[in-house]
């Protein structure tokens, strides 16, 4: 599940999270104190995703532009803590919706916006991306559709090196602090054509000088490194 294709989402979702800022380099965390994020990175999902009344639950995923906004309300109402808010979208996208595998082995990819892949139940990681972008914005976050590459040869490699497979994940501004989530990765995994739920907080939040070892990104301002790092530089780690 590590080596998916990436489909750009509707251009109005893209227009709304992509700035000119994005593709000149520049630490956006500079000068910023940052916060002990690990008591979050618990490796285990908030109660709140199991709580869900069933109306809501079912109903996100038969008529999703009815409900997903009550599901949203429902998930972040019960704290004021703005990183468990962005905890428990994430938490509940891991929990129910799981990796589209054959779409992947077949290039069919259907997952072009958020409500497509709540009817479908299924995704790959742009259709991840864009559904933790979309509920993370509706919640009051600043958040970002963040397209690029992940190192892997696969049936989806960028040819002709077939080094990088291109990939997605998001960006998320918390307490005036940019963070890095993976929600494909953290899903599960893939064994034998056949996706397995196991839930991981590896790539909520995540260092960026951890998650570049694995995340280049298309456009350098979601590095959130000290320094600029190329993606020659980023192959040869």
């Amino acid at each position: 599940m590590r080596r998916c294709k990436f489909i750009p989402i509707i251009f109005c979702l893209l227009a709304n999270s992509i700035y000119s800022q994005d593709y000149i380099y520049s630490n956006w965390n500079a000068g910023k104190e940052q916060v002990d994020i690990s008591v979050y990175q618990t490796g285990f999902p908030e109660n709140i995703v199991f709580t869900v009344p069933e109306d809501i639950q079912n109903g996100v995923f038969t008529a999703p532009l009815n409900y997903i906004d009550s599901l949203i309300e429902y998930l972040i109402s019960w704290t004021d803590d703005d990183y468990l808010k962005a905890k428990s979208i994430h938490d509940w996208i891991v929990c129910n919706i799981p990796y589209d595998v054959l779409a992947y082995n077949n290039g069919e990819f259907k997952l072009k916006e958020p409500h497509i892949t709540l009817r479908y139940k299924a995704a790959v990681c742009g259709g991840y991306s864009a559904l933790f972008n979309y509920m993370a914005r509706r919640a009051g976050f600043e958040c970002h559709y963040v397209a690029g590459y992940t190192k892997g040869r696969s049936k989806r490699s960028i040819q002709p090196q077939g080094i990088f497979t291109r990939h997605a994940w998001n960006c998320i501004k918390i307490n005036n602090i940019w963070y890095l989530i993976d929600s494909t990765w953290n899903a599960g995994y893939v064994n034998e054509n056949v996706f397995h739920f196991a839930y991981s907080t590896d790539y909520f939040l995540t260092n960026p000088a951890i998650f570049i070892k694995r995340h280049y990104p298309q456009s350098p301002g979601f590095l959130l490194l000290d320094s600029y790092l190329s993606i020659d530089d980023f192959k040869a780690m």
